[in-house]
């Protein structure tokens, strides 16, 4: 890791030094553990209430719990089936969770009796709604029919066919039942399971992740936790290459480069490592005003109203987008890397194919202003926009209208940027403050404060990793970093002589960046946030 990391800097992933020992003594392909596994699984399932998806790992995997759930519910069925309460087997829902053989032959038997009652219309109804779905899983081929030639035959004045023997059949239904409940009681190993036992072992691996943090609420458990981190200390400059003040900057997904772009017309590329230029692209004839960036391509826009696709890997220009009327403000890659999003002084957003080079869909006065900012969501089929007409629209994009107008909104829009999920959008407004939007629940917002921007300069608002802290840039050169879910400041930095444009964080490198009217980018350690 780099030399600047070494104060006291937390790794966000959580190391495990004793994960080689586990491998030689843990083996997960041990055809016991797996069974154990799956055992738990369908315990968790059962003890949740989810019968039908715990039926159907439990045949796949061709075992059952001891005393299961559903030995229980089959035995009340029995009981029910006996003494025809057949709104109590309704109330069962046994075509959700029993086996679909022995569903058919509990709906056969009442069939039998609706049939034998007289009632050929009900007897029509149920043999189409509650047999038919079933007639796969018949007992004897031709069963089905049968009971469609019986129907046919009832309601025939010269009937020829036996009448059903009902008690032979309660009898055949019970024996079915009888069946599975043989089965069902059968033990996969001799001693029970634990209670909650998978939520257990879960449990106990989250603790083992949290032993080095302080304890707080986990949320989700797809991926090892992460703690929430803010901008530390800065042991490193990149500076030299740019003539004017650096408006954007933006990171290389799963590399250890960066790309900036600023007043004077260059694009930089850098290798964060060496603390040393890459490249300079050359090719725009005004400021660059946004950035935005793909494993393989970077997209600039500027204010000689194009936008540029850069090959980063041949360190060339891949293409040029022209069709603004003048200064491209804001861009956006969607996540697959095949479509671009403008926007800029002439008021209009353009969809852009960058295979094909041309424009997919453009939104002509797409805000009564300038638009200032702009993001795909990570389908890439809705996009946010903000603009100096004090609003913030959220876009959808194949039907090319605004499905979402968010408020409050009390200055021009220097910013917008939203968490993975989609879930919260934060603007970065020029009255001096951040506002985070919960889209789940109309007019709701955390309002973020005690930072400067209200100078011509447009002074972005990013959310950190995971969205739970928000790092902005500010007028009095300070990086400013607040709690996502309180709106609290939480840090406050010293970083720039001059307005503070742009803070970025990189997970892969565990760095943050800036830059800022002193045509500086400064790097930074990271720290975990109390």
């Amino acid at each position: 890791m780099h030399k600047y990391l070494n104060r006291q800097s937390l790794p966000i992933r959580v190391s495990l030094p004793f994960l080689p020992r586990i491998q030689t003594t843990f083996d997960s392909e041990d055809p016991s553990i797996k069974r154990e596994i799956l055992m738990m699984i369908v315990q968790y399932l059962e003890e949740n209430g989810y019968r039908s998806s715990a039926m159907i790992l439990r045949n796949e995997a061709s075992f059952s719990t001891k005393s299961s759930v559903r030995s229980v519910d089959l035995t009340a069925v029995r009981n029910a089936v006996v003494s025809d309460d057949w709104t109590q087997i309704d109330n069962f829902q046994i075509d959700k969770y029993l086996h679909p053989r022995l569903v058919y032959s509990i709906y056969r038997h009442r069939y039998y009796q609706i049939l034998l009652s007289g009632d050929s219309h009900d007897a029509l109804q149920f043999l189409s709604t509650r047999l038919r779905p079933f007639r796969a899983f018949e007992d004897q081929a031709g069963d089905f029919d049968q009971l469609c030639f019986l129907l046919v035959d009832a309601a025939s004045p010269s009937r020829t066919s036996p009448i059903p023997d009902i008690e032979a059949s309660l009898q055949r239904t019970l024996n079915a039942i009888d069946s599975q409940l043989s089965v069902v009681s059968i033990p996969v190993v001799d001693n029970s399971l634990p209670s909650k036992r998978l939520t257990h072992l879960i449990q106990q691996a989250a603790a083992h992740q949290l032993q080095s943090f302080p304890l707080c609420c986990i949320k989700s458990i797809i991926n090892d936790f992460v703690p929430a981190t803010l901008p530390d200390f800065s042991g490193k400059r990149l500076k030299g290459c740019h003539t004017g003040n650096i408006k954007a900057i933006s990171f290389i997904p799963r590399s250890e480069m960066l790309i900036s772009g600023g007043s004077d017309s260059n694009v930089v590329l850098w290798d964060v490592k060496k603390c040393q230029q890459v490249s300079q692209l050359k090719g725009h004839k005004g400021r660059v005003w946004s950035i935005a960036t793909t494993e393989k391509y970077a997209a600039t826009a500027s204010a000689d109203s194009t936008i540029r696709i850069w090959d980063i890997e041949n360190q060339s220009l891949s293409a040029t987008f022209s069709a603004h009327t003048d200064d491209v403000y804001a861009v956006d890659i969607d996540n697959c890397g095949s479509k671009v999003i403008s926007g800029g002084f002439d008021r209009s957003v353009i969809i852009w194919d960058v295979n094909a080079g041309v424009p997919i869909n453009t939104i002509r006065g797409a805000h009564k202003g300038s638009v200032t900012s702009i993001c795909f969501d990570s389908t890439g089929n809705m996009a946010i926009t903000g603009g100096k007409d004090m609003s913030i629209q959220i876009w959808d994009l194949r039907n090319c209208i605004a499905v979402r107008t968010l408020s409050p909104v009390l200055g021009e829009v220097s910013s917008v940027n939203t968490d993975r999920s989609f879930n919260h959008v934060l603007a970065a407004t020029k009255n001096s403050t951040n506002r985070i939007y919960d889209l789940r629940m109309s007019g709701s917002s955390t309002l973020l404060k005690g930072h400067k921007n209200t100078s011509k300069h447009f002074v972005r608002a990013r959310f950190g990793y995971e969205g739970r802290i928000v790092v902005g840039g500010s007028d009095d050169g300070k990086i400013y970093s607040w709690d996502a879910g309180t709106g609290i400041l939480a840090e406050k930095l010293e970083a720039h002589k001059g307005g503070v444009f742009d803070v970025i964080h990189s997970q892969d490198m565990q760095l943050f960046a800036s830059c800022g009217e002193d045509s500086v980018i400064r790097l930074w350690g990271q720290r975990q946030m109390k």
